[in-house]
């Protein structure tokens, strides 16, 4: 399942799209593929994170980041799994859940100061 769609990146994203979580409380794995993780000159990184909502997107508890890619400026390609368990007893105490509903998003954060960063990446939810 289809978690966050090709997309190409120049700056940490803020807001991404979402899926809602199949079936009850359980453990997870989110597949991150990149392309292309380069920059032009400085010192920057690239990672990734998976996060979960309990009601709605209004609040989003990260539940697992990836390895950091330090970037060159020679272009990298990879994989990284990442896991993720839910778990809204942990995560909403003292918050209202009336959604019965778990979301996840991926999200990609540049780090460092580099110039020229760019960062191809897709994400989904492999079956486990």
């Amino acid at each position: 399942m289809e978690v966050s769609p090709l997309h190409t990146l120049t700056a940490s994203e803020t807001s991404a799209a979402f899926i809602t979580l199949p079936g009850q409380e359980r453990s997870y794995t989110v597949r991150v593929q990149y392309w292309n993780a380069l920059q032009a000159s400085g010192s920057g990184t690239w990672s990734f994170s998976a996060s979960v909502s309990y009601d709605k997107g209004a609040n989003w508890h990260t539940k697992a980041t990836g390895a950091t890619v330090t970037l060159t400026t020679t272009g990298q390609n990879a994989e990284q799994n990442l896991q993720v368990a839910p778990n809204a007893l942990a995560d909403t105490s003292g918050l209202a859940n009336d959604s019965g509903q778990i979301w996840l998003r991926v999200l990609a954060t540049l780090g460092g100061s580099p110039s020229g960063a760019i960062l191809a990446y897709r994400a989904d939810l492999l079956d486990t």
